[in-house]
């Protein structure tokens, strides 16, 4: 079994809790025997120290979504989860891994079922990193590792397809439960392609036609059309270049850009924004290169943000 999967007696408990959970059976005296032991497990869980992994976190929020407690006994992990999710957008499955597809998609799965919204800046951050580490293949590229009991040789682990295949799975279900379906995508790149000629603009497309950046530099768009063009663009998934040029701008427009928070390069020219416009930018986890031409940020204020996007 890969280790993930076995990543302690705690996970394997919580896992049997979870497929014990939804059991209904008819035969008294097997359904006796069920109970019998879910009591015995969530006993030994109730003595066990926690491991404190992401895994774990999200096993036991599921387990408490599925046996009914209140809101209010949700929020300390709810809180616990959103704490470890990391600048880039996601979850490691231990605190000395990077972020990887298996944390991600399993901790966004977990998050599903208590009521977060799909914008919501932790849920957008992470999609955006999913959908930006996604391989040309369908999968996600994910790094096995050893069981954490075994000792290890030195000699790297060489099988990496189970816990590819399990990353790609859980990045799947995550995505599946964070994004709504677009059964109008099509209509919607119409208009969004409508609209960036109607400003004027241009956009440019990778070798499989999607569109990977958009220029808006040559019309004053208003902090509305911002807003609307961020609705607009959000039908190119692949976006990850946006400019504009305008002194209508303001820093009513920074928290728009919040819904497109796969962007590596985002220009503001000349817009009216200031060093508190310019903190909203912190949710693009993935930014890389910001133009500011004849705005009002200062020093301080790019040294804000870069602390808190460091990329």
């Amino acid at each position: 079994m890969s280790p993930s999967v076995w990543e302690s007696s705690e996970t394997l408990a919580l896992w049997a809790l979870l497929a014990w959970e939804p059991s209904d059976l008819s035969d008294p005296k097997e359904a006796e025997e069920v109970r019998v032991s879910r009591d015995k497990t969530i006993a030994w869980l109730s003595k066990v120290k926690p491991t404190d992994t992401t895994q774990s976190n999200s096993l036991r929020l599921l387990l408490d979504v599925r046996t009914g407690k209140s809101a209010e006994q949700l929020k300390p992990r709810i809180d616990e989860l959103l704490r470890q999710q990391h600048a880039d957008g996601g979850w490691s499955q231990t605190k000395v891994l990077a972020s990887d597809a298996y944390a991600t998609g399993q901790t966004l799965y977990a998050l599903s079922f208590v009521g977060l919204k799909g914008d919501q800046p932790e849920i957008q951050r992470a999609v955006a990193f999913l959908t930006a580490t996604q391989r040309d293949d369908g999968s996600w590229e994910m790094t096995p590792r050893y069981h954490p009991d075994a000792e290890t040789t030195g000699i790297p682990v060489r099988r990496p397809v189970p816990i590819t295949y399990f990353g790609s799975s859980w990045a799947v279900l995550g995505l599946v439960r964070s994004v709504p379906s677009p059964p109008d995508t099509l209509a919607k790149q119409r208009q969004a392609f409508d609209n960036i000629l109607a400003f004027h603009g241009k956009y440019e497309v990778d070798e499989k036609n999607s569109v990977i950046g958009v220029d808006l530099r040559y019309y004053e768009l208003s902090d509305k059309d911002v807003g609307d063009f961020t609705n607009w663009l959000q039908a190119f998934p692949k976006l990850t270049s946006l400019q504009f040029k305008s002194n209508k701008i303001t820093d009513a427009s920074p928290a728009h850009l919040r819904a497109l928070p796969q962007l590596r390069t985002l220009t503001l020219e000349n817009a009216m924004i200031t060093d508190a416009g310019l903190a909203a930018l912190k949710d693009l986890a993935h930014l890389e290169t910001l133009g500011l031409k004849g705005t009002q940020v200062t020093v301080s204020g790019v040294q804000g943000l870069q602390q808190t996007l460091p990329r």
